[in-house]
């Protein structure tokens, strides 16, 4: 409590035997006693004496066990939920459950038992019940699971009992971590990969039409397991169609049903134009076929990657494709025009030619040798399309037909 005097030492005493005068500093002091032998327990005293060997009065008794001696490595026997080849972002989600055996180690009730996983540290205090059992179970929280992140991390454990003796660590329990998720690739994620029936004759070039099929590629960040037993992934086509009631277009969500998986990163879906089926309404889509955002759906079945996470759909909008367009009704007739001009008498005569021409709302392709009927007086002729007559334009939808009046003819 007071600064030495001069000769003056702190006497230290074990179990009532001196062993040597303690370091002074001001007025606190410190002895290194080397002599313990472990398991041992030593009573200790000290009090202050003077050159003249006058002694002080013996300070309280400070009684210690000593123990030098740690505890064996545990073993990490196994990581719970990496059973199913790893740990996903779902199971770490919550964390996940480390189990030690204490069998052998010496450790008791009050030792701590630290779980690394990797360079994160989880401490645990043990309980009576888990020496009795010689087992501990270590959650490892989420935490320390995203902070270690992906990759195949070894865990291993260690105990330090009250004496402050660190054991060492265990062999190491390797586990494979991946926290990430499947998604579908941000560059080329859906692509249309079908050619449209219309780039075969050069006329209505890009453009689907009823029996063609349109195929559709998703590509994923990473390989995927599809498994359809629950159910069949579908993915929305927005295909504009024309209401010839209101004359108004409206945008159409067709879903195209999975096909194959072409590749472990690829899925294939497929949606086949339909014929029409009503005079009112038909999909006519000139500006191509477009994918609002998060067109894919599983429908019950499911998709995840080796670790099991369970692909994530989100996807931006796909814009309209001007190279996939979709026309389900086909060229119509807008009318007729008789392009020849029989003259002041209004009256065509033998040999000369009748031209009529037919007009569509869009570009044609002619097989074979179409015909009509023109009703000429009592009689029905049969006059046939002529591809070389200036007034036939395919690609503007005008087709002519040609008729040489005969002798006989009368109307």
């Amino acid at each position: 409590s007071a600064a030495l005097g001069a000769g003056e030492v702190v006497a230290i005493y074990r179990d009532g035997v001196k062993i040597g005068n303690a370091a002074v500093v001001d007025t606190s002091w410190r002895y290194t006693d080397s002599g313990l032998v472990n398991g041992s327990t030593y009573a200790y005293t000290a009090r202050v004496e003077d050159a003249a060997s006058n002694q002080g009065a013996l300070s309280n008794t400070y009684t210690i066990s000593h123990d030098s001696v740690a505890p064996t490595a545990p073993v990490v026997v196994s990581i719970v939920e990496s059973a199913g080849g790893g740990i996903n972002a779902l199971e770490a989600s919550d964390g996940t459950p480390v189990v030690v055996s204490l069998t052998n180690t010496g450790a008791v009730a009050g030792d701590k038992v630290s779980v690394l996983w990797g360079s994160q540290a989880v401490d645990h205090t043990l309980q009576q019940s888990e020496i009795n059992a010689q087992s501990a179970t270590i959650s490892v929280s989420s935490g320390a699971i995203t902070a270690q992140g992906n990759g195949t991390v070894g865990v291993q454990a260690r105990i330090t009992d009250a004496a402050g003796n660190v054991g060492n660590l265990s062999a190491p329990n390797n586990v494979t971590v991946d926290l990430t998720l499947p998604t579908i690739a941000p560059t080329g994620g859906i692509t249309i990969t079908s050619t449209p029936s219309g780039k075969s004759d050069g006329v209505n070039a890009d453009t689907y039409i009823p029996g063609d099929v349109v195929t559709i590629k998703v590509k994923f960040s990473e390989a995927v397991t599809l498994n359809t037993a629950t159910g069949t992934p579908t993915l929305a086509l927005n295909i504009e169609g024309l209401n010839l009631i209101v004359n108004n277009i409206v945008n159409i969500d067709r879903n195209a049903v999975f096909d194959q998986q072409l590749s472990s990163t690829e899925l294939q879906f497929k949606y086949t134009i339909p014929a029409t089926s009503q005079t009112w309404f038909y999909l006519n889509d000139t500006n191509g076929i477009s994918f609002a955002a998060n067109p894919l759906t599983l429908n019950g079945a499911s998709l995840v990657d080796a670790a099991g996470n369970a692909a994530n759909l989100s996807y931006g909008v796909v814009p309209d494709n001007p190279s996939h367009r979709v026309d389900q009704r086909g060229p119509r007739i807008l009318g007729y025009t008789v392009l020849s001009d029989p003259g002041a008498d209004k009256t065509y005569g033998v040999g000369e030619t009748i031209r009529i021409q037919y007009n569509f709302n869009d570009k044609i392709v002619v097989v074979g040798n179409p015909s009509m009927t023109l009703s000429v007086g009592n009689a029905n002729r049969t006059i046939y399309w002529d591809p070389n007559d200036s007034g036939t334009h395919l690609d503007s939808g005008n087709i002519v037909f040609t008729y040489t009046v005969q002798a006989g003819d009368l109307d």
